[in-house]
């Protein structure tokens, strides 16, 4: 096949999302309801606290749900393996 590069497709099982805003959040549900673990880094004190008033409370339930591991009050630094 000429001009078309086949490379390998990972599939990590353990996902690291850094920000804690409407769409991190969202992206961590998704992610974990895939079976990946999940690991959510967010530098404020609290996750999503300009979402809705109504949909916070669910967004909220369904990461402790999914079982996505929240760090508020960190920042990330550096990735490494």
């Amino acid at each position: 096949m000429d001009g078309i590069e086949v490379v390998p497709v990972l599939k990590p099982k353990k996902v690291l999302v850094e920000g804690g805003g409407l769409a991190e959040c969202e992206v961590a549900i998704h992610l974990a309801h895939d079976g990946k673990k999940v690991r959510l880094v967010e530098m404020r004190n609290k996750l999503v606290p300009d979402a809705n008033i109504r949909y916070r409370p669910i967004l909220l339930n369904e990461i402790e749900k999914q079982g996505v591991e929240v760090h508020t009050e960190f920042k990330g630094l550096k990735v490494t393996s």
